[in-house]
């Protein structure tokens, strides 16, 4: 049996008048929007001036919510509480050795220990290459002893042994070194008179 076709469901609406009733709501949509359709098109601006008064008066309060929460600025994000460090990290320890990086004219800890190896005389040297003790805050940097050793290797003959040790405690090292010195006899022969000043 070949299935007979009914009516489509527009030709449905048509017979029962309902379709007629669109035409009318949209048609009523059409009026609302300051005559938009007949004019070509009402300015956006015009438009979203109309949908606000039309908000404001079904809900007078949501619209100022809406405009307090716009005013409002953007919560914090994890991104704003970050610090990024790139060379940074090598620059801030690298400037003990070299003061010039940050405009500094004066000599970093390299030319320091150069020049005072200088100074000491070859038997002198000798002896000191094997007691370089390092310490202060700042000797906490990862593989600083290293780097002090690297210099004192550079201001001694390739031959002499380099010894370079970093304290127990670098922080407290040097106040304690030197209240071991004031308590000890040499301590009153180590000191400047005014008088030898003078």
């Amino acid at each position: 049996f070949a299935a007979s076709k009914g009516p489509s469901t527009a030709e449905n609406r048509v017979q029962n008048g309902e379709d007629d009733d669109d035409d009318d709501e949209w048609e009523a949509y059409r009026q609302q929007g300051n005559g938009a359709a007949a004019n070509g098109g009402a300015p956006a601006a015009t438009r979203l001036s109309w949908i606000e008064k039309l908000l404001a008066t079904f809900d007078p309060t949501g619209l100022e919510a809406e405009r307090e929460r716009e005013s409002r600025p953007p919560p914090p994000k994890p991104s704003d509480f970050q610090i990024e460090l790139f060379v940074e990290r090598i620059r801030c320890s690298e400037v003990l050795f070299q003061p010039s990086i940050i405009g500094r004219d004066f000599a970093g800890l390299a030319e320091a220990i150069e020049n005072v190896f200088k100074r000491l005389g070859p038997e002198r040297r000798d002896r000191a290459s094997k007691n370089v003790v390092v310490m202060g805050g700042n000797s906490m940097h990862p593989r600083f002893c290293d780097r002090v050793k690297y210099h004192v290797r550079s201001s001694c003959p390739a031959a002499k042994p380099v010894e370079v040790l970093h304290a127990r405690n670098p922080i407290m090292g040097a106040w304690e070194g030197a209240r071991k010195m004031a308590l000890s006899p040499a301590f009153q022969r180590s000191c400047v008179t005014v008088a030898a000043i003078e």
